[in-house]
């Protein structure tokens, strides 16, 4: 699943197969970035992510985006908890992690690299949407 924004906000929820990433890259011109969750057999659990062009950063695009990706996470896929992994002086990521609820879990080496785990259950996501 990957969500696709253009400059008016969320354009399409969108099945996460590149040959349909492909064609929407070309249909929409002012194509923001792209957000969804990734799973990988050597990844510490399923991951929200986002990605934005520096042009659209600070304006709530990667919250809206990650929420949905999150929603759909949860709703659709069942995941029991979702994480983010961070560069510890990425305070923007940071900052839209802890505005989607998520807590900082602690800091692990991935691929060489330090990143901090940021993580939320799916029993405190449903908390915070029924609250």
């Amino acid at each position: 699943m990957s969500v696709f924004l253009d400059t008016s906000a969320l354009l399409a929820v969108l099945d996460a197969d590149d040959r349909v990433h492909a064609k929407a890259k070309k249909v929409w011109k002012d194509l923001v970035g792209r957000a969804g969750i990734i799973n990988p057999a050597e990844w510490p659990g399923p991951e929200v992510g986002y990605l934005l062009g520096r042009s659209w950063w600070g304006q709530g695009y990667a919250t809206e985006a990650a929420r949905a990706a999150m929603e759909w996470g949860f709703r659709e896929v069942g995941f029991d908890e979702l994480i983010s992994l961070i560069d510890p002086d990425n305070t923007a990521s940071i900052a839209v992690a802890t505005r989607l609820g998520e807590t900082l879990r602690d800091e692990i080496e991935l691929w060489g690299h330090r990143v901090r785990r940021y993580a939320i259950t799916r029993q405190t996501w449903q908390t915070q949407v029924a609250g």
